[in-house]
């Protein structure tokens, strides 16, 4: 007998982010199918049944009444039935505490914090919500959806559709099953940012081979670093970055790029190949690794699941389909920006347009020409953008918001830019151990929150400050950033005292200091391990350079430590001056800084340079600079 067609689960639509699943997840729904509706009906001839047996309508009771019934008296988020008012009974804020001592024993505590208790259940229903074979099982159905919408555009001229995308990773993932790659095999793509790298990474993830993207910005000696962590199987390289690393211990295959839809990776394509078998399902299997910028030292590599790329895609839009319009990629494949991001690139339908390497004029050109409503980026891109000579002469009415992920924006920078694009600055912080989601401010945010922090958490994200010891801080405090959300990393690839060093209890250690205030806004004051002692008292960086940036003089500036014979260490400004003909004086600085900041924070000497340098991820080298203060002092 057919389930009843008012209990059948509708499989046809996605939950909703905000939606619990749906109650054929529960236990007693899935007891029922199997007693009731999986098997035909045993009836005893001559013998009444259902309302008939107890005196009542002749009508017989409808099939799953009774599990109704039962989910009014245990209502929770384990599963849902339409026209239920009554609340759970478990706990005042409907969650459900039944066969969980943990939060059973917690229940109070979110009775007394509705806002904690709502972020903790949006956190474990992402958690339930798992695409078993995301990056694919997407890349298909966007295939079907959208299968003449360019998906990719490049430079040169050139689109692929996501039809051509999908058939394309079709025959090079046969391509690469023929050299050897299995489930587990890990794949270095040492690659400009192009459709081959996008192909390649879909290919890898229908094999269940683990993607991982090295930066075409790293020099030979990290990405030979990069390439001894991973241990690869195949590391897949352009002639140049081939070139850059020289020998390794890895098989390496040098590809040139295709130049239309038919020649990308054609070194590795099957033509005609049949699809792939499906994998197993499998929410834990590693679909990608992303390295680290190596601002800390030897680059690490944060490893991806099915899992976490399901929560990042919830988490960023809401598990949407379609909407299409136009796109840039505005930092490299290879970075958590974009391999964590791609499932929902793919779910919009979206044309993205690539450059192989961010350029401001060809950017600000896509912007205006396709209209595109938001502008993003990390800073020193917003920075460059607004340094291009004809910006103010262009119409900007289309955007409507700025949204510029990485760590935070200099004060003047973000007021330039809400006044030259007419639009609000939305700050997102994030770090690649984070999987791209963390902490942002309010595209409706005051002054004080839009200049001057990273905002709040986002939702499903929360935050705290904690000391060494890892126990929470008062409100107002400095102490070390800790996250957690489903979208952190599984760990670091290859390496166990890492990943227990920095993931803690689900906890992400981000190594930043930071604040938070009564409102819940949080405000960073540099690195864990940029902070310097001088004298004995705690000097952050960041906090000094939020108030030396406001010199009408100083264009950019960052704080390093030189060892010092009396103090221990002093505070040095390496200055980019507003103009280079008149740059400020050390007696400038201090003097502007002294109102705010207590005498121990000043610089104590300057160096002025035509710019600071970057590393692979467009941040401050700030170790470069600390380096060249202890061979060269400044005064």
């Amino acid at each position: 007998m057919a389930p009843n067609r008012r209990l059948r689960p509708h499989r046809e639509r996605a939950a909703l982010p905000c939606e619990p699943p749906h109650r054929s997840h529960h236990p007693r729904w899935r007891e029922h199918l199997s007693s009731r509706d999986r098997e035909p009906a045993r009836r005893t001839p001559g013998r009444p049944r259902g309302r008939r047996a107890r005196g009542r309508s002749p009508r017989a009771r409808p099939r799953g009444q009774g599990l109704r019934r039962a989910l009014r008296r245990h209502r929770c988020h384990h599963g849902r039935t339409r026209g239920v008012r009554r609340r759970d009974p478990c706990s005042p804020q409907g969650a459900c505490t039944l066969g969980d001592p943990h939060r059973a024993a917690s229940s109070q505590r979110h009775r007394q914090d509705p806002q904690a208790s709502r972020r903790r259940k949006r956190r474990e229903h992402l958690h339930r919500r798992v695409g078993v074979r995301v990056l694919t099982e997407i890349a298909r159905r966007a295939a079907v959806e959208f299968a003449d919408t360019e998906a990719f555009v490049t430079e040169h001229g050139w689109s692929i559709t996501y039809a051509q995308l999908d058939r394309a990773a079709d025959e090079a993932a046969t391509g690469l099953f023929d050299q050897g790659i299995r489930p587990g095999s890990v794949l270095a793509l040492a690659t400009p940012s192009n459709v081959d790298f996008v192909v390649l990474y879909l290919a890898a993830a229908r094999l269940g081979a683990v993607a991982a993207g090295l930066n075409p910005r790293f020099t030979g000696s990290e990405l030979r670093a990069c390439i001894g962590v991973l241990n690869a199987d195949l590391v897949i390289a352009s002639p140049t970055l081939a070139a850059a690393m020289g020998p390794i211990d890895s098989s390496i295959a040098v590809v040139e790029a295709g130049d239309s839809a038919h020649t990308v990776a054609a070194r590795f394509r099957v033509p005609d190949a049949a699809p792939v078998p499906d994998l197993p399902d499998d929410p834990e299997r590693p679909v990608c690794i992303c390295f680290t910028s190596g601002s800390t030292g030897q680059p690490r590599g944060g490893w991806y699941a099915n899992r976490q790329l399901q929560a990042i895609a919830d988490l960023d839009t809401g598990g949407a389909w379609g909407g299409g319009g136009h796109g840039l990629s505005s930092v490299a494949m290879a970075h958590v920006g974009f391999m964590t991001k791609l499932p929902w690139m793919l779910a919009s339908g979206r044309t993205t347009h690539l450059l192989e390497r961010w350029r401001a004029r060809p950017i600000l050109d896509l912007i205006t020409r396709y209209q595109m409503p938001a502008i993003t980026g990390v800073a020193p891109q917003i920075a460059l953008l607004l340094n291009l000579p004809d910006i103010t002469e262009h119409d900007f009415d289309h955007v409507k918001a700025i949204v510029v992920g990485g760590a935070a924006s200099p004060p003047p920078l973000v007021e330039e830019a809400r006044r030259v694009f007419g639009a609000p600055y939305s700050i997102r912080y994030s770090s690649t151990e984070s999987g791209g989601i963390g902490i942002g401010t309010a595209l409706d945010a005051d002054d004080d929150e839009a200049l001057h922090s990273i905002g709040r958490p986002r939702p499903g994200v929360e935050a705290d400050i904690r000391g060494e010891d890892g126990k929470p801080l008062p409100d107002g405090d400095v102490g070390e950033l800790w996250l957690t959300s489903p979208a952190l990393m599984s760990g670091y690839w290859n390496d166990p005292a890492g990943t227990a060093e920095t993931l803690v209890d689900g906890w992400l250690r981000t190594g930043d200091l930071a604040t938070r205030d009564d409102n819940g806004i949080f405000r960073l004051r540099g690195r864990v391990k940029e902070m310097f002692i001088r004298g004995g008292y705690n000097v952050y960086p960041m906090e000094v350079e939020g108030v030396l940036l406001d010199h009408p003089a100083v264009a950019e500036i960052a704080l390093v430590p030189r060892p010092d014979p009396v103090m221990g260490e002093i505070g040095v400004a390496v200055i980019v001056p507003t103009d280079p003909s008149a740059p400020p004086t050390l007696d400038d600085l201090r003097v502007h800084g002294e109102a705010t900041l207590a005498h121990h924070k000043l610089p104590e000497a300057i160096r002025v340079v035509a710019e600071l340098p970057r590393n692979a991820s467009d941040k401050i080298d700030r170790r470069a600079l600390a380096q060249v203060e202890a061979e060269h002092p400044s005064t």
